[in-house]
């Protein structure tokens, strides 16, 4: 692939991984490590201060700067860890350099237990104004189930605290739990007591599992999963949440900026240990990813077609809908028969002549909706 040096493009959103915890939970395979003492903070610092010069080269060979962010998204791993520190290193390493656009949404995750309410002021001093909290299950035996390291009390007293203040937050839950099929699982009442706390979001998942999970002879089966999955959606419906992809909700106005970076397949750079990025070249990408031992990144090209697939299944995930027009008129025509078989199977919200949106039935298939395309179409 040959790499670009003029007419520069501009790149507006800022991943960082933060790749430590108080505590490892049983089912979770991201990137991090048990946070043990300073030492692992300040060498975890010292290796992001050589992948931002890193960083600036590689978006620099492939033609792309970053201009002021209009998203930055801080995961992991359990960020709000990072505490003061991780707050006067973004201001003086991040934002000295790369100026936050005027509303850019700056995001943070947080776990109940693991933040003060100077170190969220401080947060919110350097430009956050969206919070992720990981709640995961708003109920004491399912939160026990997954290893959580929280309490429920604590996990109230961040709500409580979130609510009081008015600040914007996410909340994250979890569907398909161990034993939620033998025990019924009340997903209903656990958002009853959670929008009580004025979310103006919800991030619902469903739970993936490492072959060697400690309770996957205890998982629910998929039917029960789907029909949790369906339940959970005509909920937050009707309590003025908007299904805008698989797995997101939000009040008006309250959609996640950054994540619907991905799902449109724009550019995203990222920063720290496994982190990984895109940047998009128009009918194809590179992707890159910084390594875990070491220094660099791992990069990835991804070809005309694999690329195209890519952008199918992201636009498939989300309200933004597929638009007929990527398409050529030869698989716009097959296209069409296969939307009427969805149709017919009651998968789709809307349809027109430019293009598909899904329902919640059609975001739980989706990979069996994607069969279909690769079966039929020419690509």
């Amino acid at each position: 692939m040959t790499k670009i040096k003029a007419n520069m493009k501009n790149i507006s959103s800022l991943y960082i991984h933060f790749p430590f915890c108080r505590h490892l939970c049983n089912y979770c395979d991201f990137y991090k490590f048990k946070l043990d003492n300073q030492g692992q903070v300040t060498d975890f610092e010292n290796k992001l201060l050589e992948q931002i010069d890193d960083n600036n080269r590689l978006l620099t060979s492939y033609g792309y700067k970053f201009e002021p962010l209009d998203t930055l998204y801080i995961g992991g791993g359990t960020p709000s860890l990072w505490s003061h520190a991780g707050a006067a290193f973004i201001k003086n390493h991040i934002i000295q350099d790369i100026e936050l656009s005027p509303g850019c949404e700056f995001t943070i995750e947080i776990d109940p237990g693991t933040w003060t309410s100077s170190e969220i002021a401080k947060w919110i001093e350097i430009g956050v104004n969206r919070f992720s909290i990981g709640i995961q299950a708003f109920d004491e035996n399912f939160k026990n189930y997954l290893d959580r390291a929280h309490t429920m009390e604590e996990a109230k007293e961040l709500l409580k605290f979130m609510e009081v203040n008015k600040l914007n937050f996410s909340v994250d839950l979890m569907l398909g739990l161990p034993f939620s099929e033998v025990e019924t699982r009340n997903i209903d009442r656990e958002i009853e007591q959670l929008v009580k706390y004025n979310p103006s979001h919800f991030s619902v998942y469903i739970l993936k599992t490492r072959a060697n999970y400690k309770h996957k002879d205890s998982l629910p089966t998929d039917d029960y999963t789907a029909i949790e999955y369906e339940n959970v959606c005509r909920n937050l419906d009707e309590r003025g949440y908007e299904q805008y992809e698989v797995s997101n909700f939000a009040k008006p106005f309250k959609r996640s900026r950054h994540n619907l970076k991905y799902w449109k397949s724009e550019s995203v750079a990222s920063l720290g240990s496994n982190a990984t990025g895109l940047i998009n070249l128009g009918e194809s990408a590179v992707r890159y990813q910084w390594k875990s031992i070491g220094t660099g990144a791992s990069i990835e090209e991804i070809e005309k077609d694999s690329f195209l697939l890519e952008k199918i299944y992201m636009s498939l995930r989300s309200c933004l809908g597929l638009e007929f027009e990527i398409f050529s008129p030869k698989d716009q025509s097959k296209l069409k028969s296969i939307v009427d078989k969805w149709s017919n199977r009651g998968y789709i919200k809307s349809v027109d002549a430019q293009k598909i949106v899904l329902n919640s039935s059609g975001f739980i298939v989706l990979d069996s909706l994607m069969d279909d395309i690769f079966r039929d179409l020419s690509i």
